[in-house]
């Protein structure tokens, strides 16, 4: 029994150590990156023999079990709300059940979860959901454990996922919210991408698809900020056009140029909204307004976002970090110029396994076969802040403040 618990550690070691490379160091590996995938396998399958199913049996009897090679305990540390309300409501707990995989999920052992406007609305009951519950949506690390129908050849992968509860050292997400990270891009890198980078590309791919020409608006908190104007700005891949840019404070995404002011436009409560009817055309670059109007601010420019929009134009709702948007009659889009209206959910464009890889391999390039380690290198990440996830109720405070310019991550 001493030699497999030594062979456990080894495998634990092993793993740690080829997630810890610099990834220059990776990249240069080439054969022993071979030799060292072979030393895992051999040590997995005689783990799964004898050997390994008296050790399994074992760990149902103490505070840990094994699941290909990795030792997942029991009780982990978290932070949990039992009652919505302000950042003191945040509890940093210890003893918190480790989650288990269901069907078609994985467990991943966090190093990273990120700080996201989101996580404030539901602390503070804007979101309702049943509590207690374990706050966060985003989070990067290493699957240590699989579901039923989940392939074991997952288990020891760097993967980036948005569920929720990934404020803790484990969570559990479905295969269809995971991105396998390629071995040149950080974890880090990767977690800062998730909520911001694929919201970036499923509202200028997918929902208003830019193109060559288009000329767009976009209104962005800060406090993490949202990635819309990177991704519209990444000008050798995804358009080429002109971007007008009303800002509260930008953040989250390096803004590339090619970009020109809104006239008039300041922010929420100091001009932002001033605009009515047909007249706010006038003040985009062009006086023609725009195709489409991105905003994640809400109550404070969502008619002036409606305003500046040109006849079949398009508004597209995606936050409330002003407060939620005012109802907008079916006839005020009409009278705009038989203009849409849509309020997604990034979650509803990440379906199947299928359409989360493709926005993943945009992001951060293939994770495998010929192209893999490609990033496209369309989205690049500034990070405010790391901060120990301990201090998850100072972060809250920071984002709500607008005191950040870029992306909070916390290190579990």
């Amino acid at each position: 029994m001493a030699t497999l618990r030594l062979k456990t550690t080894l495998l634990e070691v092993i793993h740690v150590w080829r997630s810890s490379l610099p990834e220059k160091a990776v990249a240069r590996s080439g054969a022993p990156t071979k030799g060292w995938n072979t030393l895992i396998n051999r040590t997995q399958r005689r783990l799964k023999g004898t050997e390994g199913g008296l050790w399994t049996r074992q760990a149902r009897h103490s505070r840990c079990a094994v699941s290909g090679g990795f030792t997942v305990p029991n009780e982990m540390r978290a932070v949990r709300v039992h009652e919505v309300g302000d950042a003191s409501k945040l509890r940093y707990e210890h003893g918190v059940p480790v989650p288990g995989p269901g069907p078609g999920e994985l467990l991943v052992k966090n190093m990273f979860s990120g700080l996201n406007y989101h996580d404030t609305y539901t602390r503070s009951g804007l979101y309702p959901r049943p509590l207690p519950l374990t706050l966060g949506t985003e989070g990067g690390g290493t699957v240590v454990a699989v579901g039923e129908g989940v392939s074991d050849s997952r288990i020891g992968e760097r993967v980036a996922y948005l569920a929720e509860g990934s404020y803790a050292e484990y969570s559990v997400t479905p295969t269809h919210r995971a991105v396998r990270v390629p071995r040149v891009v950080s974890l880090r890198h990767a977690t800062c991408l998730m909520v911001q980078g694929l919201t970036a590309h499923y509202l200028t791919k997918s929902i208003f698809p830019l193109g060559p020409g288009d000329v767009c608006l976009v209104h962005a908190a800060g406090g993490g900020g949202d990635g819309v104007a990177g991704g519209a700005d990444g000008k050798e891949a995804w358009c080429d056009r002109h971007c007008a840019i009303g800002e509260h404070r930008q953040g989250g995404v390096r803004q590339a140029a090619r970009r020109r002011p809104l006239a008039g436009v300041q922010g929420p409560g100091r001009g932002a909204g001033a605009v009515a009817g047909r007249g706010g055309q006038e003040a985009t670059p062009n006086g023609e307004g725009v195709h489409v109007a991105y905003d994640s601010v809400g109550k404070d420019t969502a008619l002036h976002s409606l305003a500046c929009l040109r006849p079949r134009g398009a508004l597209i709702l995606y936050g409330n970090a002003s407060g939620p948007p005012p109802d907008i009659a079916p006839l005020a889009l009409a009278e705009q110029g038989s203009c849409f209206m849509v309020r997604p959910k990034l979650h509803d464009y990440m379906e199947d396994e299928e359409e989360t890889a493709w926005r993943g391999a945009e992001l951060f390039g293939h994770p495998e076969g010929p192209h893999a380690g490609e990033p496209l290198h369309v989205l690049e990440p500034v990070l405010h802040a790391t901060m120990p996830l301990e201090r998850a109720a100072d972060g809250h405070r920071m984002i709500e403040a607008r005191k950040t310019m870029g992306k909070v991550l916390f290190e579990v």
